[in-house]
């Protein structure tokens, strides 16, 4: 008869779908009901539900190109990093780092997003980013394995880091040609001078040091050799396609 009498109960029943600008602010959500009638004055009551939404994100790297084993100067690293918000709050502020294994050129590009641009990482969306890396002739003398680092933080989470390694596996090769220069193609007396020039190439992908060339001479003759003359550079190391020149007498 629609007149709620004495002692009567009248039940409402209400609903609210939460939205993600509520989750984000992570602010009590109250609800408030007010009733009136021709006899009284409003009376209301609210109820009050608690905001935790979960600030959670995952950071994934992984070399998409470039050799396995890293084995010479300029070998290029090319790393695919992908950050998935995998909890139930948007997360701003995101910012990526990218820590380099040793001095070569590293570069890292700006996010592709998923879904939108509007630099807010949203739930359940994914970023992506590339790196690379220049590899040096440090790192392949070094012989460590490289290993490269993001590290992407955000304004509500702590940060989050993947490493990605790449072993190094340089070739340790040189040649030594020697050839007679001088003297007499056929010996046929006591003071004819033989002499020789002797090459020594680098030809693997690793810097050598410590050269020691040793001359083992035919006989009793007196024999002489000359120090190298290094063709690229005189910091005591047979560089990686370097040449040095001896000359040898007997």
């Amino acid at each position: 008869d629609n007149v709620l009498e004495v002692g009567e109960t009248w039940t409402y029943t209400a609903t609210y779908t939460v939205t993600q600008v509520d989750v984000d602010a992570a602010t009590t959500l109250t609800n408030t009901i007010s009733v009136d009638t021709d006899e009284t004055d409003p009376v209301a009551d609210t109820e009050d539900t608690l905001v935790d939404g979960t600030e959670s994100f995952t950071v994934a790297k992984e070399q998409t190109a470039g050799p396995t084993t890293v084995t010479a100067l300029g070998d290029v690293l090319t790393y695919t990093i992908t950050v998935i918000n995998t909890g139930t709050v948007s997360l701003t502020n995101v910012v990526a780092t990218e820590t380099y294994p040793g001095p070569g050129v590293g570069t890292l590009s700006g996010e592709t997003e998923s879904a939108n641009d509007d630099d807010i990482l949203e739930v359940g969306e994914t970023w992506t980013y590339t790196a690379t890396y220049i590899v040096t002739q440090a790192d392949v003398d070094a012989a460590a394995t490289l290993t490269n680092l993001i590290s992407v933080d955000t304004e509500e989470t702590d940060p989050e880091a993947d490493t990605e390694d790449t072993p190094v596996d340089g070739d340790e090769s040189l040649t030594v040609v020697k050839t007679q220069t001088g003297g007499p193609a056929t010996v046929t007396a006591a003071g004819e001078v033989i002499t020789y020039e002797i090459v020594v190439t680098n030809d693997g992908t690793v810097s050598l040091n410590g050269v020691t060339a040793t001359e083992t001479y035919p006989g009793a003759g007196a024999g002489t050799l000359s120090g190298e003359v290094e063709s690229l550079s005189t910091n005591g190391v047979l560089n990686v396609g370097e040449t040095w020149t001896y000359i040898a007498t007997y």
